[in-house]
């Protein structure tokens, strides 16, 4: 980047750069950032001036990072964290001395998939920091928020409702997990996929899944032999039978390292989506939150 531009930098704009990075889609930029899906173009539009680079160019159905973007977008990552870190330094909280209590509401797959490198920083950086997880409900999550008995939010969300504030942890694309030497391996397209026995990640126990939903719409259904709250079992399960499960990528590939199954791309394109963290407005500028949201985006990062 040509040095003379740094000035026509600013903190927003860093913010609206790793949301478009992160999201790879303008308008989940901006719905990340609360802006107009305009105002978010009128900013990537500025920010390719800037740094004289396209930074996101049309690939198939979304959009993917120029060669600059992709080599930037892990530094500018790490920088956001260290600030978000800076600006908790400014108060009182000291994290290295800090007994605080905080408490997460998120899926069970966030145990181990943040929680091992989490309570690594946590560990060196604030010996004596408390973290409370709790299993996550979309519905109570805004009351819980509101009334201080959860300080974080982590799922995959859309428009925050008034109060809340949300920012972009990572992209996730969606993986099937299959026993080793299943028979569809043999012939993978989405006839047999459809007709196949699959099993369904369901907190709620009831209703269909992203998938189904997908398939309606081309006018396909498949057979749904098993519904579990409990990502950790997922493995298990295929591991001992011939049910397909459809999951985060992230998820399927420690199911592939510690379970051994096989993680296979689903035989047709789906929608990526964004795992993000949320919470209060009024913790937004609260020293020891902003700390919190630094660690949970570093961890968060692979």
């Amino acid at each position: 980047m040509p040095h003379h531009n740094l000035q026509d930098l600013n903190l927003n704009l860093l913010l609206s750069l790793d949301a478009l990075l992160t999201e790879r889609s303008v308008t989940r930029a901006a719905q990340s950032c609360h802006v107009t899906q305009p105002a978010m173009s009128q900013t990537l539009a500025r920010l390719r001036t800037v740094f004289d680079d396209p930074l996101l160019v049309r690939a198939g159905r979304g959009m993917e990072p120029t060669a600059l973007a992709a080599r930037m977008a892990d530094t500018l990552h790490a920088l956001l964290s260290q600030m978000d870190a800076l600006v908790g330094d400014q108060g009182e909280f000291q994290p290295a001395h800090s007994s605080h209590a905080f408490a997460l509401a998120s899926l069970d797959h966030f145990s181990v998939l943040h929680l091992p490198k989490l309570t690594q920083q946590l560990q060196v950086r604030a010996p004596q920091i408390r973290l409370n997880t709790l299993q996550l409900s979309y519905d109570k999550l805004p009351d819980q928020l509101e009334r201080g008995e959860v300080d974080l939010g982590v799922g995959v969300f859309h428009d925050a409702p008034a109060g809340l504030m949300q920012r972009a942890l990572h992209r996730e694309q969606f993986m099937c997990v299959l026993r080793t030497g299943h028979p569809m391996l043999d012939d993978w397209n989405i006839e047999n996929f459809v007709g196949a026995k699959h099993g369904l990640l369901s907190t709620t126990g009831r209703g269909a899944g992203i998938i189904d939903h997908f398939l309606a719409h081309h006018n396909q259904s498949r057979s749904i032999h098993l519904r579990i709250p409990h990502f950790l079992a997922v493995g298990a399960v295929v591991e001992a039978s011939d049910l397909i499960f459809t999951v985060a990528g992230r998820l399927a590939a420690w199911f592939q390292q510690h379970h051994g199954v096989v993680c296979i791309a689903p035989p047709f394109e789906l929608p990526q989506f964004t795992v993000s963290m949320r919470w209060h407005e009024h913790h937004h500028q609260d020293p020891a939150h902003a700390w919190l949201r630094a660690q949970l985006t570093e961890s968060a990062h692979p």
